[in-house]
């Protein structure tokens, strides 16, 4: 059995950001309809920033002489905890969620990925899943609402963010990824084609000090992660378009009403 949150549907962003020190946590909350023994989660990593040391002692205006963005890369070995969470009254679709209060840890584990390269442009669009998440020996999920949470690790620290596959949906006109900024880009908004659930990302536990060996930390909070609208995209300036939305995330497993 195998549940996706974004089944045949075309993904329109592949910047959702995993990152040692500023995003390194990432979640997606999910509804499901019927029992499942998972034992696999499935992702779509497009590419990878790759920095050099000066990008972080570099003004931000500037640092995009410093880094490079690589869709075809690898070996790549990151360690992942998995972290699914059961709401029993937390809300799926909010602004701000916090696992302490309104949800139940129902599994976690420690797993590692080896990745030989990314998928590269164009091939994840269709729901093309090239990172496989094993997790032992699974945990049997009921019918229900749940927050996957992914916490991600790996050594390289040229790698600064992988990104993902998922689709983003909204009519935000602000620029920067906090939407400070007044946006000039004219797009079609998205529509949400899964409305049942969110991607999110962690708040950590403190800011992050600019270092490549810093970070901002796992904490019990988060708030909605972002993708650029990849029609605003404009290489080498700050001022992109970004839209809450979901990631592309597959369970995989056995379905327990066959039993």
């Amino acid at each position: 059995m195998v549940f996706e949150n974004l089944p045949g549907l075309i993904l329109n962003a592949n910047a959702f950001q995993v990152s040692l020190q500023t995003f390194p946590e990432l979640a997606q909350s999910l509804v499901l309809d019927r029992p499942i023994d998972v034992s696999e989660i499935r992702l779509s990593i497009s590419h990878a920033m790759i920095v050099q040391p000066e990008y972080f002692s570099t003004p931000l205006v500037s640092q995009w002489q410093y880094y490079v963005i690589e869709p075809n890369f690898g070996p790549l070995t990151f360690d992942v905890t998995t972290t699914i969470y059961r709401s029993t009254g937390g809300e799926l679709v909010s602004d701000f969620l916090d696992v302490t209060t309104g949800f139940e840890k129902v599994f976690s584990t420690d797993s590692t990925v080896v990745m030989d390269k990314t998928i590269g442009f164009g091939n994840g669009w269709n729901n093309q899943p090239n990172v496989s998440i094993d997790l032992g020996e699974g945990a049997r999920l009921d019918a229900g609402a749940y927050l996957v949470n992914m916490s991600f690790s790996w050594e390289d620290r040229n790698i600064f963010t992988l990104r993902l596959f998922g689709r983003q949906a909204g009519d935000n006109m602000r620029s920067g990824y906090d939407q400070k900024n007044r946006g000039d880009c004219v797009y079609t908004p998205a529509e949400d084609m899964y409305p049942q659930g969110r991607a999110y990302t962690g708040l950590g536990t403190g800011p992050w000090d600019g270092t490549a060996e810093g970070s901002i930390g796992l904490g019990t909070t988060f708030r909605p992660a972002k993708a650029k609208v990849t029609d605003c995209v404009k290489p080498g300036q700050f001022n992109d378009i970004w839209n809450q939305g979901d990631i592309y995330l597959a369970l995989v497993g056995r379905s327990v009403m066959a039993e």
